[in-house]
């Protein structure tokens, strides 16, 4: 409490008057009063609301979710299912949206507050992510990073109602009802000695002695008591070890620890850090201390940084350095309306028998009459007797202080007429007007960055608490991939050999990072229409391809079974992982019949290389007999040339022995052609066979 005393006060009253100048309350009372003594309307024209809206629109079409990734190849697939569960409760509890709030809030008032816990409720959604309010927060002045992980403490307060307070912590419902009723006994308490009675005693001495008044943390118009919740640091030295990059505080009672250190498999040293604890208050009554119950070692609370004073670090956002644009915008505007319809009258005494009030009533109107002595002006001339002024002049003057004032709204925020859809530059086709919008982007550099970085430490958030959730148990997991089946599985916790679990989600080494690809519609739409620009500009084969990236980014119902189907008639492999059991099936069925098809060409083939073997061997038997008979031929030829009776004995004899060779060819030519005629029955009738 000393602390927060010592903390610049100033910037929670500015941060409050930057809201209310955002909602249009930006005349103070005084002013008001003022303008109504002068007869001055009361004129706002709020251009703060349009200028932040259009900061704020930019970071909804520009939103991005979150990515888990693992920092070593082992917790790939890990990595793979916490980055789908991460997306999943974040979309049930609506994470987007509370990092919107605060993002709003971060632009507003120069800081926002995003809470990350789980859900005591066991009907609803398993965690809650929720804006909260900047007033409701204080943090340790002291810090510097903008994540606050250097800081020592964090408070949150929260009224609750007296039965509501007692459910939570319904061992302390004594002390609550005593506290807020104030019926304390102290004599007879003091002289019992029961535990509930040292407690109401020790409360009774906390009561007497604070500086805190009972209005602070009592409502007395409903039955409320303000809660304070008290998130710190304390710093410890104590012995850790250290196993394949895992660190984790060493417990002398854990077996496996000891083992561990003995066998010199794990590192075991002192080292010096900080726990992360929680307390809980109503007023100065101490309810709860203990460690904190979240298994991260961080804050619950998010804080979203706009602007920071580089001495003092007080928050500020973009309307800080509006409002003395937007006072002269109002004053110039309700000066222009009041000078347009105001008359300034020069008269002598006795110009006329009107009294002031009626002759300002006439001089309002359009259609006024003013009566003035006729004496007097026959007297003294009308030039000199009634003159009505109505400073035009310094209307114009005016206006263009008004002009100057609405100028520097925008400058003075750094939002330029491209991030709010104007253009001023004569750009007329889309990627001309985005690349203005992406260049007057650049003055909101520093207040987008801080915004990531928040939002990444919101899903790291969620991926400590999603880890913890799916526990150490093995069990296998299925991944949809933003569609309606199951397109892969994944087994989680498995024991491998001799027991080492090597997938285990709560020991994965991991951080949250944002994704590149964005998920608005304005930013798909976009693309569709860049990619249908170019579809015409390709040949005819490949703009099937590109047409399938177009259905990939649209809306369209089916559209994964519709671009699997076209994967399949263009040929395209499709992952075995991306498809489905019955998909699978039909798959393999397919194969299986390619398989089939593939053996029935092959025997085929194997039939036909048959047949032509057995030509063959006709063709080479054919020749042979064509050798016989031409050796004969010439033989018979040789015996008629004989001139000699000797010759003709000789021939008579070598014609008997030719006769008989001639009888031995053809028993063997008719013995060869027998065989090959068996052969080829018997080829004939392996083929029948076959």
């Amino acid at each position: 409490v000393s602390d927060i005393k010592s903390q610049p006060s100033q910037w929670r009253q500015e941060s409050a008057t930057c809201e209310l100048y955002y909602d249009g309350h930006q005349v103070k009372a005084a002013d008001k009063e003022l303008l109504d003594s002068r007869g001055q309307p009361l004129l706002i024209y709020n251009l703060i609301h349009p200028t932040v809206n259009g900061v704020l629109g930019m970071e909804a079409k520009t939103r991005t979710d979150w990515l888990v990734k693992s920092d070593d190849k082992e917790g790939m697939e890990v990595a793979e299912v916490l980055n789908e569960r991460v997306n999943e409760v974040a979309r049930l509890a609506r994470a987007q949206r509370a990092c919107s709030d605060a993002f709003a809030r971060q632009c507003k008032a120069g800081i926002g507050w995003v809470e990350v816990r789980r859900n005591d409720d066991p009907f609803g959604d398993p965690y809650i992510v929720e804006e909260v309010d900047w007033a409701e927060v204080w943090f340790d002045w002291h810090a510097k990073r903008p994540d606050l992980k250097d800081a020592r403490w964090v408070v949150r307060e929260k009224w609750l109602d007296l039965d509501e307070a007692v459910l939570y912590m319904p061992q302390k419902e004594s002390l609550l009802n005593t506290v807020y009723h104030d019926s304390w006994e102290p004599m007879d308490l003091a002289t019992t000695s029961d535990d509930l009675s040292h407690t109401l005693v020790s409360a009774w001495h906390v009561q007497q002695e604070t500086t805190l008044h009972s209005s602070d943390w009592m409502s007395a118009d409903r039955k409320r008591v303000r809660m304070f919740e008290v998130w710190y640091r304390k710093p410890k030295s104590a012995p850790v070890i250290e196993l394949n990059g895992n660190v984790m505080e060493y417990d002398s009672n854990n077996k496996i620890h000891v083992a561990l250190r003995n066998n010199g498999h794990a590192k075991v040293y002192r080292a010096i850090f900080s726990e992360m604890r929680r307390a809980i208050y109503c007023g100065p009554h101490l309810l709860h201390e203990g460690a904190s119950p979240y298994p991260h070692n961080e804050f619950p609370l998010v804080p979203f940084f706009g602007y920071r004073e580089g001495r003092s670090r007080v928050p500020y956002g973009l309307i800080r350095n509006m409002i003395s644009a937007q006072d002269g915008v109002n004053f110039r505007h309700s000066m222009l309306t009041w000078l347009l319809k105001a008359r300034r009258v020069l008269m002598i005494e006795g110009a006329t028998n009107m009294k002031d009030v009626e002759l300002q009533e006439q001089l309002a109107r359009v259609d006024g009459i003013i009566k003035l002595n006729p004496d007097v002006v026959r007297e003294m001339g009308m030039d000199r007797v009634f003159k009505i002024d109505s400073e035009l002049g310094v209307a114009t003057e005016q206006y263009r202080l008004m002009e100057h004032a609405q100028t520097m709204i925008q400058d003075s925020a750094g939002v330029y007429n491209a991030v709010l859809g104007k253009s001023d530059s004569g750009a007329t086709s889309g990627i001309a007007i985005n690349s203005l919008v992406e260049q007057g982007s650049i003055t909101l550099s520093e207040l987008y960055d801080n915004y990531a970085s928040a939002r990444q430490q919101v899903g790291s958030l969620l991926a400590y608490l999603e880890a913890e959730r799916l526990g150490s148990k093995p069990q296998t997991l299925s991944l949809y991939a933003n569609s309606s089946k199951p397109t892969k599985t994944i087994e989680v916790n498995k024991p491998g050999e001799g027991g080492y679990i090597t997938n285990k989600v709560t020991m994965l080494k991991k951080h949250v990072v944002m994704a590149d690809i964005h998920t608005t519609a304005g930013y798909q739409q976009q693309m569709i229409d860049r990619l249908m620009q170019l579809m015409g500009s390709l040949p005819e084969q490949v703009q099937p391809l590109l047409l399938m990236k177009v259905i990939e980014l649209s809306e369209l119902p089916g559209k994964d079974e519709l671009i699997k189907a076209m994967s399949q008639l263009l040929g395209v492999s499709v992952s075995k992982e991306d498809l489905t059991e019955e998909e699978l099936q039909q798959l393999q069925q397919q194969e299986q019949v390619k398989q089939a098809q593939a053996q029935m060409q092959q025997l085929l083939e194997q039939e036909v290389l048959k047949e032509r073997q057995l030509k063959n061997q006709e063709t080479e038997v054919d020749l042979l007999l064509k050798r016989a008979n031409t050796t004969l031929a010439e033989a018979r030829v040789r015996q008629v040339d004989a001139n000699t009776e000797h010759e003709q004995a000789k021939t008579v004899d070598t014609l008997s022995k030719v006769g008989e060779r001639d009888q031995q060819m053809q028993e063997a030519e008719f013995a060869h052609k027998v065989q090959l005629e068996q052969q080829i029955d018997t080829l004939i009738g392996e083929m029948m066979s076959s």
